[in-house]
C-alpha cells in the first residue's frame, strides 16, 4: 500500500468471505425455484418447518440443561450438607458451651452474690435456697414472717439483676417467698 496510489488487488483478501458464501448459495437456491409461481415449494417448506423447530427449541433446550444443572447442583448440596451434619452439630454445641462459659465467667460468684443478698435482707429473714440456674438466673428462697419487706430490700441490689417475686408458699417460721433474678 502505498500513499497516494490506489490500491490493487494484490492487497485484497483472497477467498470467499461468508457474505459472499450466503450470496451464492442464495443465487444457488433461486436457481433451482421451478419456474412457475402458482407451484409451491415441497423443499422450501420442510426447510421452513425445520427452521421454525429450531428456533423453538433452542429455548427448550436451555430450559432443560438449566433444570439437570440446577438438579445436579441441589443433589449434590444435599450430599455434602448429610456429610458435613455430624461436623456442623459438634461445632454447634461447641458454641454453646464457649457461649455458656463466657457467661458463667462473667457473672460475680455464687458466693459473693450471696453476700450482698445477705447484707441486703431484714434481720429476720434467712436464706433457705440459692441456686444458680444454667441461663445464669439467680433463684433464691427466703423464708421471713412479712414477704413484703423483702421486696424493696432485694431490688436495691447493685450488680445482681432485678429481682422478681415468683411465688410463696407456708414454711416452718413463716413464710418463704420465691425470687429470681435474670441474667444479665
Amino acid at each position: 500500500m502505498d500513499a497516494g496510489k490506489p490500491d490493487t488487488a494484490e492487497n485484497e483478501p483472497r477467498g470467499r468471505s461468508l457474505a459472499g458464501g450466503l450470496r451464492a448459495a442464495a443465487r444457488g437456491w433461486l436457481e433451482r425455484r421451478p419456474a412457475s409461481p402458482g407451484v409451491p415449494l415441497e423443499g422450501g417448506r420442510r426447510v421452513a418447518v425445520a427452521v421454525a423447530l429450531l428456533i423453538a427449541a433452542g429455548p427448550l433446550v436451555t430450559l432443560l440443561g438449566a433444570d439437570l444443572l440446577a438438579g445436579r447442583a441441589r443433589s449434590d448440596a444435599a450430599r455434602l450438607s448429610a456429610g458435613l451434619a455430624p461436623r456442623m452439630a459438634v461445632e454447634r454445641g461447641a458454641e454453646q458451651a464457649r457461649v455458656q462459659m463466657g457467661a458463667a465467667i462473667a457473672r460475680p460468684m455464687l458466693g459473693s452474690t450471696l453476700e450482698a443478698v445477705a447484707r441486703a435482707l431484714p434481720a429476720n429473714a434467712a436464706v433457705v435456697r440459692a441456686e444458680r440456674m444454667r441461663d445464669g438466673a439467680l433463684e433464691l428462697e427466703i423464708a421471713t414472717p412479712d414477704p413484703d419487706q423483702l421486696r424493696p430490700a432485694l431490688r436495691s441490689l447493685p450488680g445482681i439483676g432485678m429481682f422478681r417475686n415468683t411465688g410463696q408458699r407456708r414454711g416452718d417460721t413463716g413464710m418463704v417467698a420465691s425470687f429470681r433474678a435474670d441474667a444479665r
